[in-house]
């Protein structure tokens, strides 16, 4: 649209000005309907009798043109356009000259309204001097009337072949990638990727560019032929003028004639001045288009950037991207890699298309696909990555061989540091032009705050996340605590009676006639059976930091599956050992070995509980060596539902379960995972849904280093011997039990209830040996040691512990700062005999 100097679009103005002023007729432009100025050519103004000025635009028609209102000419203009009928209008002079003379087109804009008045003084005659004219008349309507491109380009080559004959003509343009078809008549469609660019080191066209004068080419070399495909491959002749407007060149007009010595001079000259108006136009629709593109481009980035910023996902981000780079560029394949900042290393985190198998992007990248995309990266604008160059990287030789023929790195820059890239690939041609290039450095900002959001996101979940764990540990760790202090009340009261029963069988066994003997062994195992659920009690309620020894696998295995051998049996699950015998050991936390083991076996005996089908675990263990080294494996398979393929990838992440609200923390399989890695192993699981699951874990053989005892053989007790032994519990069967132990070995044995009792025994006599409760009413155990320290030092040695308190942190600590020696309740009698011959050796 042609706009007067003093309105909005001065430099669209000022190319409609040079145009008009350039045809040889008369122009005259006016709005409708107040029929004011817009634009006037010096033609015009002697046509219409009015004096030329500077100031005529913006003024009303009947202020400037004599006798506009008597004569009538507005209704007379508007009749001439169609836009009223009305003959009664009166021919005065002026009015036949302009019936004659001018003629009225309407200009309307999108919804039909016409809203402009193009005015043309023609002369008489069909000569092509009129006929480009008329050409040129309906150049500079299009002008006024259309902004689009591509419309007007047409209009362009329409009118040329008026002035000009061609078979096929083109209008090529440049941009910043090169030339390109814009527009063509008799060739093919231009739409296609094939016809649409020419190589950009075109010799032909970079000659034209700079020449004056049109250039006629009689016969073209078949080098040049071929560069000029696809315009035409076939002989004949061509005729190409430069498209300059303001000096500038926007592109060049080319026309083929099939005639040999088709185009003259005169043919020549006319194409010229055509050129003249159609630069003019061009670049007046070059300007509106880039403007318009430009406005899409930062309404896409902002539109994206919403987008992007909205989520804290970096897949989502990623998707959202290429979901709206669909409609930009050709899109084939994308990566989105960011920098470890510890190892400084490129690691893919998101790719598409997202089900590819292709070994295009799908993979880690080669230190030397790292270095070259460093050295891209640092330049921190959007580059093309070069595809045909000798020792090309991993990267290159893998795109180009899936087929990519274009590829862009987009350097993503937090602040001073880089982030990562975002790779760009495609199997066309020239497929980022350098239009969107600088689109993709405007949205490689937002994308660095995206992913920069995401990221400070992620550390606050996982921080979130690992208080979380630490806050459920802690509240496990004083439930466990609790739960250890009432276990040892526990196991301190049931250890007592344990070792009486066990110790008195024992005696009984010894001296009851043969018919009771198998009852007295059913008393014996029943009593060992529970000595030993007491000990793995105590076993798993024990807190205590780990301690390193060397762990057999095998034992571990066996004290939990007795520890669940009730539990097993009253949900109807049957247990299979595999257990390979003579296992190596490892070296480990036992304590934490059992908690995996125990863990496991509980993850499969509640996966059994509502199965309806085959109840069965099978625990497995043995010896497999892998690349020279020996590893311990522990397999765990149960025959249940098994596990639902989208949960095996989170199964050991802390607080996924499956299970309802309040059945489970999630914590079980974490916890596993946490401490097999702890001491170097590897955890994993298979399973199908129906199918069960099979978790195994593998654990390093390893042992420590023996050194050679110095201790000397142990030094038992004579039996001609008569040591002096005191006894001090307040359980009078376990002191009853002790004393008669010891007196069978020909010891003298006194026995006493309480500490205080026994001090006042110990002030008295001198014995050999104390063997002494730790928990007891009145003064404790460890109250009579300290007061031993105090009255008599060289007793302390001469002291031997028996406990059934030993879960209890107070009970460790003492045995820790004192360390004196204790045996455990309930003990055996041989175990009971062996502690004092050893503590008689200590003092002897």
């Amino acid at each position: 649209m042609g706009y007067s100097p003093a309105h909005d679009q001065p430099e669209s103005a000022d190319l409609l000005f040079e145009v008009i002023d350039h045809i040889p007729a008369g122009i005259l432009v006016v709005s409708l309907p107040d029929f004011r100025i817009l634009a006037i050519n010096a033609r015009a103004c002697a046509r219409l009798g009015i004096r030329i000025s500077a100031t005529l635009t913006g003024r009303l028609c009947r202020d400037v043109i004599p006798r506009f209102s008597d004569d009538r000419l507005d209704d007379l203009w508007l009749s001439m356009a169609g836009l009223r009928n009305d003959d009664t209008v009166p021919a005065t002079q002026i009015g036949a000259v302009v019936s004659r003379r001018w003629n009225a087109y309407p200009v309307r804009d999108q919804h039909g309204n016409a809203v402009r008045l193009l005015l043309v003084w023609l002369e008489a005659g069909e000569t092509p001097e009129h006929q480009f004219a008329s050409s040129a008349q309906h150049i500079t309507q299009a002008l006024i009337s259309t902004l689009d491109r591509d419309q007007l380009l047409d209009l362009i080559l329409e009118h040329l072949h008026s002035i000009v004959s061609y078979d096929s003509a083109a209008i090529i343009l440049r941009d910043d990638d090169g030339y390109y078809i814009a527009a063509s008549r008799g060739l093919p469609d231009r739409t296609a990727p094939t016809y649409q660019r020419l190589p950009k080191d075109n010799a032909l066209l970079n000659r034209i560019e700079t020449v004056i004068e049109p250039v006629i080419v009689r016969r073209l070399p078949e080098d040049a032929i071929e560069a000029m495909c696809p315009l035409s491959n076939a002989p004949g002749e061509w005729l190409s003028v430069p498209l300059r407007a303001q000096g500038d060149v926007v592109g060049i007009l080319t026309l083929f004639s099939r005639l040999p010595n088709r185009y003259t001079r005169a043919d020549a000259a006319r194409a010229q001045a055509f050129a003249t108006y159609a630069a003019l136009a061009v670049r007046n629709a070059e300007l509106y288009r880039r403007a318009r593109e430009q406005s899409a481009r930062l309404a896409l980035v902002n539109k994206i950037a919403r987008t992007i910023t909205a989520t804290h996902d970096l897949r989502a981000i990623f998707d959202h991207l290429i979901e709206h780079l669909h409609g930009v560029v050709p899109l084939d394949s994308a990566e989105l890699a960011l920098f470890d900042r510890t190892a400084q290393h490129l690691q893919p985190v998101a790719h598409y298309p997202a089900s590819d198998n292709t070994e295009t992007l799908c993979v880690h990248y080669h230190d030397q696909d790292t270095i070259s995309l460093r050295r891209l990266i640092e330049q921190r604008q959007p580059v093309l990555l070069p595809l045909d160059d000798t020792g090309n990287p991993p990267l290159t030789q893998r795109l180009v061989a899936a087929g990519i023929r274009s590829c862009l790195i987009v350097p993503i820059v937090d602040g001073e540091n880089l982030s990562g890239m975002l790779l760009l690939a495609s199997r066309q041609s020239n497929a980022f032009p350098a239009i969107e290039i600088r689109t993709f450095a405007d949205l490689a900002q937002h994308l660095a705050v995206a992913i920069q959001n995401a990221q400070l996101h992620q550390a606050r979940e996982q921080a979130i996340a690992n208080l979380r764990i630490a806050q459920q540990r802690l509240i496990q760790s004083e439930r466990l605590t609790a739960v250890g202090e009432l276990v040892a009340g526990v196991a301190h009261e049931l250890n007592n009676p344990l070792t009486a029963v066990l110790g008195f069988a024992g005696i009984l066994q010894e001296v009851a006639p043969a018919e009771y003997q198998r009852d007295l062994t059913m008393i014996v195992e029943s009593a060992t059976r529970a000595r030993r659920i007491v000990q793995n009690l105590l076993t798993f309620a024990r807190q205590r930091e780990a301690h390193l020894e060397e762990v057999d696998l095998n034992l571990a295995v066996r004290q939990v599956l007795s520890l669940l051998a009730y539990q097993m049996r009253t949900h109807n699950i049957r247990i299979e050992e595999r257990l390979q015998p003579q296992l190596p050991v490892t070296v480990a936390d036992a304590t934490a070995i059992k908690q995996v083991v125990l863990n496991l076996l509980n993850n499969a005996q509640q996966a059994l509980a509502a199965w309806s089908g085959q109840r069965t675990i099978v625990v497995t263990t043995r010896l497999e060596v892998r690349e020279n080294r020996q590893w311990l494996v522990l397999e765990i398979a149960d025959t249940g539902p098994g596990i639902a393929p989208e949960h095996l990838p989170r199964i050991f992440e802390p607080f996924f379960t499956t299970k309802p609200v309040g059945e489970g923390t999630g914590l079980g399989l974490s916890i596993c995972y946490g401490i097999v890695r702890q001491y170097h192993g590897n955890i994993r699981v298979q399973s199908a849904p129906g199918k069960g699951a099979c978790f195994t874990v593998e654990l390093p053989v390893q042992s420590f280093v023996s050194a050679p005892s110095t201790r000397d053989t142990t030094v038992t007790v004579q039996p001609s011997s008569r040591y002096h032994i005191l006894v001090v519990d307040d359980e009078a069967a376990v002191a009853e039990l002790i004393a008669r132990l010891l007196r069978e070995q020909r010891c003298i044995v006194d026995v006493c209830h309480d500490g205080a009792q026994a001090l006042d025994l110990l002030s008295r006599v001198a014995y050999d040996l104390i063997i002494c409760d730790v928990r007891m009413p009145g003064m404790s155990g460890d109250e009579l040691f300290v007061e031993l320290k105090q009255r008599a030092p060289h007793l302390v040695r001469r002291v031997l512990f028996v406990s059934g308190d030993t879960a209890s942190r107070s009970t460790r600590d003492f045995f820790e700062r004192s360390g004196v020696g204790y045996i455990e309740k309930p003990f055996t009698a041989s175990e009971l005999i062996d502690a004092v011959q050893r503590s008689l050796a200590a003092v002897s």
